[in-house]
């Protein structure tokens, strides 16, 4: 029963953690601490904070000892939601039961302040925590991070600089961008590179970090003085202030590479550059990287890194466009899409994307266009509510679609749903009974199939398809990163009505006119009219078992290689 509670645990679903715990009591089973640590665990990730403190007092009553795991879920439970008062009440409480901290609990705690906008309670966690040998790295980014979200810079980069502090502690990946965001939200990029060099404990630490590298050559330290170093330090900390880990970055950039075409590419997605990045660290110095997105946060890291690499040229432009906006004149050697929604979207609670954390309900790529998905949800029709979340999320099941579409259309009715928690928990309570999946968070395919609509994210697609057919050089690239079956389903029936029969001609020759051009509709097409076409080049691209330990939202993508060739057969 406890590996299955686990499990209840890490797919945030309470629920059914619920169901096996009245099971275990109905069969004369005593639930233990473990059972008990991760019922608490589900409530908290599933934002379920009360709930969580409930079952947390359910354990006194009902004499069952308490962990230090017990504490850390609950507190981890207030910090998910920023209720940081019963964070420190909690913390305060381990030590009455006798139990250690850990410094698990303490970042914790510090990341409950954080939320709650408490940077100086979060000053003084950290230095108490210090002085019990509590602190880890994680735990002193996290106070980093509550300083910087107050704009309390000056503390941010004292802490860098205490001596006391440093003593165990070295300056990371995630250090460097927190420094950077809050230099950058200041203007004081010299002070904040400064303090972070010198809290590292060797030039390779620094080379190590997000500030060593621009992509993938290495740079030094500014040297220069004045304003020329200024500028230059302000250059290289602006590029490196936002962290995203893009999904088979090598062997994409290898396939894209891999032809012999010379050209212009377009990184169709830029997001924060990952592939971007990449692909420019391998390209000659007379090359040209388009980079296209909606999201104005990651346009702005495209044109900081663009004042760096004039190869780079930003496009603040769905990805539709490219056909529009590219001259015509500019011959394309490979064009890539990344459909996901990159991770700094879904860790910014203020855009709605993450189903796991409180927000307002947005979902839109681009803030400053359309209508955000709780005005939305305000106008629209049931019946066209449920097509919607059907057709491009619950499309297992219409039934399922129906009863959600109607549960919304009513809780909107009583009073707006203004936060993502509050469609969540609308989704949550008609999925109750029969979730497909008891480990996946219930309203993540209905938050998928709203924001898919409301970006027209399909009929983009559409249009970059046939973009890229027409725009590509002759054995030009396509590159198409999908994370759901629909999107797959749409690149394919794309490839199937722009390909050839890979058949002998005998095969096609023998068959009536209409039966072949049924099963291949390009040949529909004479050569003169479509002298193209697509065919897939290799079997999809999947991360490797490496990849998946170091990052795991690239479990469900793969990568969809098509390549423009010239058509052979006359019809």
């Amino acid at each position: 029963m406890n590996a299955t509670l686990a499990a209840c645990a890490r797919g945030a679903v309470p629920h059914v953690a619920l169901v096996l715990l009245n099971e275990a009591s109905a069969a004369s089973l005593s639930p233990d601490t473990v059972s008990y640590n991760a019922t608490i665990t589900a409530h908290g990730r599933a934002l379920e904070w009360q709930r969580a403190l409930e079952w947390h007092g359910k354990m006194r009553v009902r004499s069952v000892a308490y962990s230090t795991a017990s504490f850390g879920a609950a507190i981890d439970a207030c910090s998910k939601v920023g209720k940081w008062q019963m964070a420190l009440v909690l913390w305060k409480c381990l030590s009455c039961e006798l139990l250690d901290s850990n410094p698990i609990i303490v970042g914790a705690v510090i990341g409950a302040l954080r939320r709650g906008n408490q940077w100086q309670r979060a000053i003084q966690v950290m230095h108490e925590a210090h002085s019990a040998g509590l602190a880890d790295s994680v735990a002193h980014n996290v106070a980093l991070a509550a300083c910087t979200d107050a704009t309390a810079w000056p503390m941010a980069l004292a802490m860098l600089r205490e001596p006391a502090m440093n003593e165990n502690y070295k300056a990371d990946n995630t250090s460097a961008r927190i420094i950077a965001v809050a230099c950058r939200a200041a203007r004081v990029w010299h002070e904040g590179l400064t303090s972070l060099v010198k809290s590292m404990t060797s030039p390779q630490d620094v080379a190590a970090t997000p500030l060593g590298s621009v992509g993938s050559g290495s740079v030094d330290l500014p040297t220069q003085s004045g304003a020329s170093a200024h500028c230059a330090t302000e250059a290289w900390a602006r590029t490196r202030a936002e962290g995203h880990t893009p999904v088979l970055n090598n062997q994409i950039v290898d396939v894209l590479l891999a032809g012999e075409v010379r050209g212009a590419f377009a990184d169709c997605t830029f997001g924060r550059g990952g592939h971007t990045r990449a692909l420019l660290s391998r390209l000659p110095a007379d090359a040209t990287v388009f980079a296209f997105d909606v999201d104005p946060t990651a346009i702005e890291v495209a044109r900081r890194l663009a004042e760096l690499d004039g190869r780079l040229v930003p496009l603040h432009r769905p990805f539709g466009d490219l056909e529009a906006v590219l001259p015509t004149a500019v011959p394309l050697a490979g064009v890539l899409a990344d459909l996901g929604v990159s991770s700094p979207q879904l860790d910014q609670r203020g855009r709605g994307f993450s189903v796991s954390e409180d927000g307002p309900l947005d979902l839109r790529m681009n803030p400053h266009m359309g209508i955000s998905a709780a005005e939305w949800l305000q106008h629209v029709s049931a019946e066209e509510l449920a097509w919607i979340i059907h057709e491009h999320g619950e499309d297992g099941d219409p039934l399922v679609a129906a009863r959600i579409a109607e549960a919304v259309i009513v809780a909107v009715k009583r009073r707006p749903l203004l936060r993502t928690r509050q469609l969540s928990e609308v989704v949550q309570m008609v999925k109750a009974g029969h979730a497909r999946n008891p480990f996946q968070q219930p309203a993540r395919l209905t938050f998928q199939a709203i924001r898919t609509f409301l970006n027209r994210e399909f009929e983009q697609l559409e249009c970059l398809l046939q973009a890229a057919l027409r725009r590509l050089e002759m054995h030009g690239r396509l590159v198409v990163i999908c994370f759901k079956r629909t999107e797959v389903a749409a690149v394919r029936r794309f490839l199937r009505a722009h390909e050839e029969p890979r058949q002998p001609s005998e095969w096609w020759e023998r068959r009536a006119r209409g039966e072949v051009e049924k099963l291949f509709p390009l040949l529909v097409h004479g050569l003169e009219a479509v002298p193209w076409q697509f065919r897939e080049l290799c079997a999809p691209l999947v991360p490797s078992a490496k990849e998946l330990h170091a990052n795991t939202r690239a479990r469900s993508a793969q990568a969809l290689v098509l390549e423009k060739l010239p058509r052979k057969i006359k019809f």
